[in-house]
This record gives C-alpha cells, sequence and structure tokens, in this order.
C-alpha cells in the first residue's frame, strides 16, 4: 500500500536528507515538497502523511499544523522536532498531530513512524 507524503521542511540540507530516506521507504511516495506551511495550503495536494519541520519556529509551526489539519482533516501529520517527549507533551495536547519523530532519527524510526501514523496510531520514538 502506498503512502502518500507531503515535507514541509524550511533547510534545504535536511530536506534532502529526508527526501533520501524518504526514497528508502518502497510504500513512501513524495506527491508534494514545500518550505512553509502557507505555500502548501495553496495547493490541491491531499497527501496521507504531512511530515512538517519545526526546526525555526515551533509555536508557529504548531499553530500551521493545526491549520492543515482543518483545511485537510483526512491528513495525519507527524511533526520533525529537536524536543523530547516531555517537552512535547504540552504541545501534544494542544494539537491534533499524529505523532513527534524527534531528531536525530535514521530510517528505521521513519518507516515505523509512518506505518503507526498511517494505520491510525499515534508515534513518538
Amino acid at each position: 500500500m502506498q503512502i502518500s507524503i507531503a515535507t514541509i521542511v524550511a533547510d534545504p540540507m535536511f530536506k534532502r536528507g529526508l527526501h533520501m530516506l524518504l526514497n528508502e521507504i518502497r510504500q513512501a511516495e513524495v506527491v508534494h515538497s514545500s518550505f512553509e506551511a502557507e505555500a502548501f495550503m495553496q495547493t490541491s495536494s491531499c497527501p496521507d502523511i504531512i511530515l512538517m519541520d519545526t526546526s525555526t519556529r515551533l509555536q508557529e509551526n504548531l499553530d500551521q499544523a493545526t491549520s492543515l489539519l482543518k483545511h485537510l482533516p483526512k491528513t495525519k501529520i507527524i511533526i520533525l522536532t529537536h524536543l523530547d517527549l516531555l517537552s512535547c507533551q504540552a504541545f501534544i495536547r494542544k494539537t491534533e498531530v499524529h505523532g513527534f519523530l524527534v531528531k536525530p532519527f535514521g530510517l528505521k524510526d521513519l518507516k515505523h513512524a509512518l506505518e503507526m501514523v498511517n494505520d491510525g496510531g499515534f508515534y513518538h520514538n
């Protein structure tokens, strides 16, 4: 089963590495890539999962994630972050995102996150 994925990542080097990992996952198909959520919301893309990096402006990105979920209620969002679980707990309660993937992460964590969230679960490494 293919999982359609959109990435929202501002850092070009991180985006390149993320896309390299995604290319290693057979069931993952990147259908859209954007540097910011506002640009993504202007597209007609409706992926299964959005991978959203929060390296630059965490609170603003979480607000954007909430807006994206209202705009695309069937799409699931995994936040890519440097924060640990304790720091994320408040944000987990504030937003309705479907997972947090703490950096650095590898292929195994990314694949597991995509599978778990796509199957309706919540993921945090």
